[in-house]
């Protein structure tokens, strides 16, 4: 008998974070049809803001003394270092 339960919601947030660093088995990513595969981009989205909270927070208490000009300027350039790297968002 397998020791994780593969449906429970603890064993499926650790296999989607697993997802996005590369760490899961390949046998867990590996479909015999193209009909079995899930839809990767949904399941990543949760994920992705996360991700994204977690560095505003990160960024918020490692410059404190920043301000909020200094954050919107850093937005800014984000925004527009995307087109300039080639993404069609």
């Amino acid at each position: 008998m397998n020791a994780f339960n593969t449906t429970s919601i603890p064993f499926g947030a650790m296999e989607g974070l697993g997802r996005m660093f590369y760490v899961i088995s390949p046998a867990r990513s590996s479909f015999a049809t193209l009909e079995e595969v899930p839809n990767y981009v949904t399941q990543a989205i949760p994920y992705f803001f996360l991700t994204v909270g977690l560095e505003l927070v990160a960024f918020a208490v490692g410059h404190e003394g920043g301000g909020a000009q200094e954050r919107a300027a850093m937005g800014k350039q984000e925004v527009q270092i995307g087109p300039a790297l080639g993404s069609n968002v």
